[in-house]
């Protein structure tokens, strides 16, 4: 593993190495000695040029030299240029600009949503009841990405208190689910897993709320009823499971345009009436409409029909859980990581930029292609430990190696695993982390930040898995549910294998760098699947230790590394001389045509400062 150098990345490899020499056939053979016989023959005729001719020729070689000339004057500096490009290092700006604000910020990587959760503050609202009013807004808005049939993960700071806690809205395996079909975990009926959205929503808002609940679903109502242009992201999703959605009544009542006969395309009015309806049972009941009152009851007899094994008491016995977040001081950096542990990627994040802190990045280390090449070896690496170790890991619950999750998360095996990178890659096996299972992408995602300037901070992941999630739909209560059953390893006695009423692993980690002073300096979060870790801790390095603003961190090029196939993915705008770089230190590399999307939100003495990653994109609302 990691040895070999891909042949189609290594442009300048190539070019180095020479023209590559052909070998003939035996017919090749033939034509050239029949080539060679015409030329002998032709030589042998004697050739008369006139004046006349002579002129000609000379005329021709005139222009063909000046066209050369020409070719040279335009193409040497086009070569300059590209050979330029190749070698620098500066990252050009993207058009997603650097916003400032005094006060509040909400963040949310969905059109129309953002200035939803800056309302609710600007009205008396805190920073959790913005982030519900906003999440409630994604789900209706971007129905493939996230919504109440899927799950959703809460990092919350409060800076009065100087306290992290996590609100785990995972989703849970139904009763009984240990006897499912394995090979039908993926997706459809059997895919589906108890829903933990709505509860993790009265959860966070019972503990944390100040505003009428009603308040925070109202709006989203309203957006339902009226209808809200399709975004380019929906159409685009909605374009790619044209054939599932076409052929199916369900999806075809909810995203078809009736007028036109067809999925909606991007700019037409999109209405939710179903899903209306549902939220209002929501806005008047709360979660319990869901959990086992009317709604829940509509929900099971339609997904019942159409082959799922949910029930009933799966909905009843469902509760998402307060759990203490995760802790990782990072030294070099002066902050505090608070993440989410398990089934978050939290452990997996606070190892990763353990390791790297040791590094003592600053911005010495992207100033030189030297030094850049082994600041991104560095981070490849750090990737690669943290990408195998979360193969071993699964709900904490259910965790029977404790040991090895607190090992994982010790000063110590940073500095072990820190110790044991050298100046080429290495197999996973030479840090002696064991890999079991190839790990699961989640593609439909949606993250959310909220950020006050009394500190007090949220990040919130959403997640129905796969983009439309199982491609079951409830047609009474318009509710798209999830496929994260497919999150389980097939593993039977793995630690991440299926249980009823556990929770499978998941790859979103809503992060909040805190300074030594209590004040939140950073908060992250994003969509993209596995690749959410790697980008969110580029980011991090990039803002931490390089000194690089929220957008300079957001827009700088990333990579990842996928451990299945042991191959590092770099994004189009990559440095060329990097990638090279990279290849002579073992590594196979490859373009990244789906890249993670992270957004980013900043606080210092100036101000409060955010930045959509251009990637995706989405809104930005405060004061």
């Amino acid at each position: 593993m990691g040895k070999m150098v891909s042949p189609e990345a290594c442009s300048l490899v190539q070019s180095q190495a020479g023209p590559s020499r052909h070998y003939g056939t035996v017919e090749d053979e033939r034509q050239g000695q029949e080539t060679e016989s015409d030329a002998q023959g032709s030589n042998a005729v004697t050739t008369n040029l006139t004046c006349q001719d002579c002129v000609i020729v000379s005329c021709i070689f005139a222009a063909l030299l000046a066209l050369n000339c020409v070719t040279i004057g335009f193409g040497l500096p086009a070569l300059a240029r590209k050979r330029a490009a190749y070698g620098n290092l500066t990252v050009p700006a993207s058009s997603s600009p650097l916003r400032q604000f005094k006060s509040y910020v909400v963040v949310s990587d969905v059109n129309y949503c953002a200035p939803i959760g800056a309302n609710v503050i600007a009205k008396g609202g805190s920073a959790v009841d913005a982030a519900i009013a906003t999440l409630l807004c994604n789900g209706a808005v971007h129905p493939h990405a996230m919504g109440i049939g899927g799950g959703v993960i809460f990092t919350i700071y409060n800076h009065t208190t100087k306290t992290a806690f996590i609100i785990d809205g995972r989703e849970t395996a139904p009763i009984g689910s240990e006897l499912f079909p394995k090979d039908r975990l993926s997706t459809g009926a059997l895919s589906i897993a108890v829903p933990g959205e709505l509860s993790a929503y009265e959860k966070a808002h019972s503990l944390f709320g100040r505003m009428p609940w009603k308040q925070l679903v109202q709006p989203t109502i309203d957006l339902c009823r009226k209808g809200f242009p399709v975004t380019k992201e929906l159409a685009n999703a909605l374009a790619n499971k044209r054939n599932e959605i076409s052929s199916n009544a369900n999806l075809r009542l909810a995203y078809f345009n009736k007028e036109k006969r067809r999925i909606f395309v991007e700019g037409e009015i999109m209405t939710c009436s179903e899903l209306a309806a549902s939220l209002e049972l929501i806005r008047d009941e709360k979660a319990a409409a869901f959990y086992g009152g009317s709604l829940g009851k509509q929900l099971i007899s339609d997904l019942t029909r159409q082959g799922a094994r949910l029930r009933l008491m799966d909905l009843f016995a469902y509760k998402a859980e307060l759990r203490e977040a995760l802790r990782k001081d990072l030294l070099q950096a002066n902050v505090t990581l608070y993440s989410p542990p398990l089934p978050g990627n939290g452990a997996i994040l606070s190892l990763i930029l353990s390791i790297l802190d040791g590094y003592r990045f600053s911005a010495k280390n992207i100033s030189d292609v030297r030094s850049a090449s082994k600041m991104f070896h560095n981070i490849i690496e750090s990737l690669k430990v943290g990408y195998i170790a979360k193969a071993n890991l699964g709900d904490q619950t259910f965790l029977k190696n404790q040991t090895m999750l607190d090992y994982i998360m010790s000063t110590k095996f940073a500095e072990q695993i820190r110790h044991s990178i050298y100046n080429v890659t290495h197999s996973s096996e030479c840090y002696r982390v064991p890999f079991d299972y190839p790990p699961k992408e989640e593609r439909g995602i949606s993250h959310t930040i909220v950020l006050t300037s009394n500190g007090d901070a949220v990040a919130a992941t959403s997640s129905i898995n796969k983009k439309f999630g199982s491609l079951i739909l409830s047609p009474r209560t318009g509710i798209l549910l999830n496929s994260h059953m497919a999150d389980f390893s097939v593993e039977v006695y793995g630690s991440n294998a299926v249980a009823s009423g556990k929770r499978p692993m998941s790859s979103m980690v809503p992060a909040i760098f805190v300074d030594i002073d209590g004040t939140p300096r950073l908060v992250l979060g994003g969509s993209g699947g596995n690749r959410i870790t790697a980008g969110q801790a580029q980011v991090a390095i990039q803002n931490l230790y390089l000194g690089k603003n929220v957008k300079q961190a957001v827009d700088a090029p990333r990579l990842h590394y996928e451990p299945v196939h042991d191959k590092v993915f770099h994004e189009e705008q990559f440095p060329g001389v990097l990638v090279d770089k990279l290849c002579f230190r073992g590594y196979q590399v490859a373009e990244d045509h789906e890249p993670s999307a992270i957004n980013a939100v900043s606080m210092n003495s100036a101000g409060i400062f955010a930045n959509l990653d251009f990637r995706k994109l989405g809104s930005v609302a405060g004061l």
